[in-house]
């Protein structure tokens, strides 16, 4: 159950449950560990008209599998692209905020040589290659839509549609050996400086927020979006209040919903982050661990 000495959340206090994907609802072998399967269920079938929200780095229909998995389908809103796209009840996008083309454009020269992702609002495009690496192949196991540009007439060709605007991006993705998320992780926070001293305007907001879901991989999301704005934003069209929401996250992405809502809950598996923002922490992603801590609240079997 939970590794904490606070006491859980009543079934009363809970009206909207938020859940991240990969490393909280999906075991490491990319499935849904039955005891979440089976919470949920239960939980479907005592509250049908409880919101359970999906917020994910990934796009509205890499989720499909896991919203099929445990019931969700199509009845809820759902949270992408880390809080920059924003689906209603039946899958529709309701709000977009993407990057900005010339800091997309950028990074794209700069990590020249470094695998690297662009993600449109439906598809995960591969942009730049890396010797000896296999990225895209890698990316297929937590997306279904994984598109490779990164040969030469493709690239320049994707490229020129994400300068024109044809083409929107809500995120970036660089990939690394852990042994050097850090120092790439620098060198990341060194052209977002370079970016917003470079810009001919008084504006000093950095054109994109640097974030981790997964430790190895470093992702770019667009300044001012992040989950916890798009669950208060979702609160605020339906009447709910933040205090009553319950959420699960196991990555620095998740930290600040964590923090934000009534009810938050880091996996075991989750990075210190979130651990350290989070109100409760549940067993890992492994052992069904939001599956387990709503069990505890509801009082269903695990």
């Amino acid at each position: 159950m939970a590794a904490t000495n606070v006491a859980l959340p009543r079934p009363e206090d809970v009206e909207l449950i938020v859940c991240d994907v990969d490393g909280t609802l999906l075991t490491d072998a990319h499935v849904v560990h039955p005891t979440t399967q089976r919470a949920f269920a239960a939980l479907r079938a005592l509250r049908p008209d409880l919101p359970i929200v999906i917020a994910s780095g990934k796009q509205y229909s890499s989720c499909t599998d896991v919203r099929e998995a445990l019931g969700l389908e199509p009845t809820f809103p759902a949270i992408h692209g880390h809080g920059a796209l924003l689906h209603g009840d039946h899958g529709e996008l309701i709000a977009s905020h993407p990057l900005a083309p010339h800091a997309i454009l950028h990074i794209a020269d700069q990590m020249r040589g470094r695998g690297t992702f662009v993600f449109t609002p439906d598809a995960v495009v591969l942009i730049n290659a890396e010797a000896g690496k296999d990225w895209a192949t890698v990316a297929r196991k937590y997306d279904k839509h994984v598109i490779d540009a990164s040969g030469p007439s493709e690239r320049t060709e994707f490229l020129r549609r994400i300068e024109t605007g044809e083409q929107p991006i809500v995120k970036i993705t660089v990939c690394t050996d852990t042994a050097e998320t850090e120092a790439v992780f620098a060198q990341l926070e060194g052209h977002q400086r370079e970016l917003v001293s470079s810009s001919d305007t008084s504006k000093s907001e950095p054109p994109f927020h640097i974030t981790r879901a997964i430790p190895w991989i470093i992702e770019l999301v667009p300044p001012g979006v992040d989950k916890a704005r798009a669950v208060r934003e979702l609160c605020a069209t339906r009447g709910l209040d933040m205090s009553k929401v319950l959420a699960f996250g196991d990555g620095d992405n998740d930290a600040k919903m964590l923090e934000s809502v009534g009810h938050g809950v880091a996996m075991g598996n989750g990075m210190p982050e979130p651990k350290r923002r989070a109100k409760y922490v549940t067993v890992t992603n492994n052992e069904g661990g939001v599956g387990v801590f709503i069990s505890s609240i509801f009082g269903f079997e695990t």
